[in-house]
């Protein structure tokens, strides 16, 4: 107790010290300022700490008795929270891994190994061609959501399919959408073409990536839909397809298909060059990484960030400002009505003219079912959806709202707002979507 008394104040206000000057490092240095309001909690908690350092040196013995012991309990029960969540709750196979780290320690096993290189990173950046997918005949290390990272095996054209299907004369299911088409943290055959391949037993088309809105999929029909297919299947998520579609209208390349009815990039012949770009920016994200390599060694010991507990507590502040700013809990994001309705049009245009059936599968996201709100913009789209006379497969209804529990088709994740379905959840949505249109046919 003497050293407590004795020290007390002095040790409190290094470790204040230390805080803010790690924060600081963090915020200004480390993110170059670009993640500001992120850190601005941190630098608030740094203020407080300061704070309490200074005015201890007046307080009574006996109160930094108490506020000592109170400092130290809540500490260690903190992290004994975070082995309990790291442990107990993901499992003690769960990869905690960073994906550059699980990147650089695969990489010496498997050659061919690649990052997943979405579309919009090239949205800013002056680039010859505008790629709708990735780089080709590679193994594509994607992302880890239900304890492993999932690797995707890429075709010619650096899209989720065994090559093979290019040489097809005909195919049955032609799937366009972002990364829940594309089949993020899931390995092959896990995957929605996968499962639907399986199920139907025909011929499966996946032209899904990462980020990709709705023009992109449209886009990704124009350069790279085969004329004899049967079905088109249009998969829309609720969570980002709206704000996509916007940010794509702004870029110079995309929002030519909008509005050019002829508009082609040609991109089956220019996947050399698509392959050249993405490589480049892996090759960059490496330099980048390495920069900043002194913070790998920490960056592993997580545990020492306390990552799932500032993650739990961040959900839940970030439930309680919802329910504060939204007491019916109601989600209403800009619909871009006009633009959507035009892209609708466009699809069915171009489903007609090469005799394709269209389909359009509204896939929920996870917020939805963990805060339990509704989504205005759900029914404005299935108006749009139904005036146009596309047939809207609902996954809400079929899938998510026939079991108690509609959180067991994510994964069993402590992070994230915005995760992908688990196996489970790709396998009864693959079916739904089957049988659907199967029985339209």
């Amino acid at each position: 107790m003497n050293l407590i008394k004795n020290y007390f104040s002095y040790v409190l206000t290094i470790i204040s010290i230390l805080f803010s000057l790690y924060v600081i490092f963090k915020s200004e240095i480390f993110w170059n300022g670009e993640i500001r309001e992120y850190y601005l909690k941190y630098y608030i908690i740094s203020c407080i700490l300061l704070l309490i350092s200074f005015v201890s040196f007046v307080l009574s013995e006996e109160i930094k008795t108490y506020i000592a012991i109170f400092m130290f309990s809540i500490i260690f029960g903190l992290y004994l929270f975070e082995l309990y969540l790291i442990f107990f709750i993901k499992g003690i196979n769960f990869d905690t891994r960073t994906k550059f780290q699980a990147f650089l320690d695969k990489k010496t096993n498997i050659t061919d190994l690649v990052l997943t290189v979405t579309p919009s990173n090239y949205f800013n950046k002056d680039v010859e061609v505008f790629p709708l997918s990735g780089i080709s005949n590679s193994n594509t290390l994607d992302c880890n959501e239900d304890g492993y990272f999932s690797i995707i095996e890429t075709d010619r054209y650096g899209f989720n399919n065994p090559d093979e299907v290019w040489d097809k004369d005909h195919i049955d299911y032609a799937l366009i959408g972002d990364s829940f088409v594309w089949g993020s943290c899931v390995n092959r055959p896990n995957d929605l073409g996968s499962v639907i391949k399986n199920i139907s037993k025909s011929t499966v088309l996946n032209l899904g990536y990462g980020g990709n809105g709705p023009l992109a999929s449209y886009a990704s029909i124009k350069e790279y839909l085969p004329r004899q297919t049967k079905n088109i299947v249009w998969f829309y998520f609720e969570g980002n397809d709206n704000e996509n579609l916007l940010s794509e209208l702004e870029n110079k390349f995309l929002k030519n298909y909008f509005y050019e009815n002829n508009f082609n990039q040609n991109l089956k012949t220019k996947h050399d060059i698509i392959d050249t770009m993405g490589k480049k920016e892996i090759a960059e994200l490496i330099v980048k990484k390495n920069e900043k390599s002194k913070q790998i060694l920490f960056e592993r010991i997580k545990i020492l960030k306390l990552d799932e507990v500032r993650f739990i507590i961040g959900g839940y502040y970030e439930y309680i400002r919802r329910q504060l700013n939204n007491t019916n809990n109601e989600i209403d994001r800009k619909t871009p009505e006009k633009e959507i309705t035009k892209i609708v049009k466009l699809m069915k245009i171009n489903s007609n003219k090469i005799g394709a059936n269209l389909y359009f599968v509204y896939l929920p996201e996870f917020a939805r079912f963990k805060n339990k709100y509704s989504n205005k913009n759900y029914k404005k789209i299935k108006d749009i959806i139904n005036k146009n006379d596309i047939y809207f497969i609902d996954i809400i209804e079929e899938v998510f709202k026939k079991t108690d529990n509609p959180l067991e088709y994510f994964p069993n994740n402590l992070r994230g707002s915005d995760l992908h379905y688990n196996e489970k959840g790709y396998f009864e949505i693959g079916n739904i979507v089957y049988e659907t249109i199967n029985s339209q046919n």
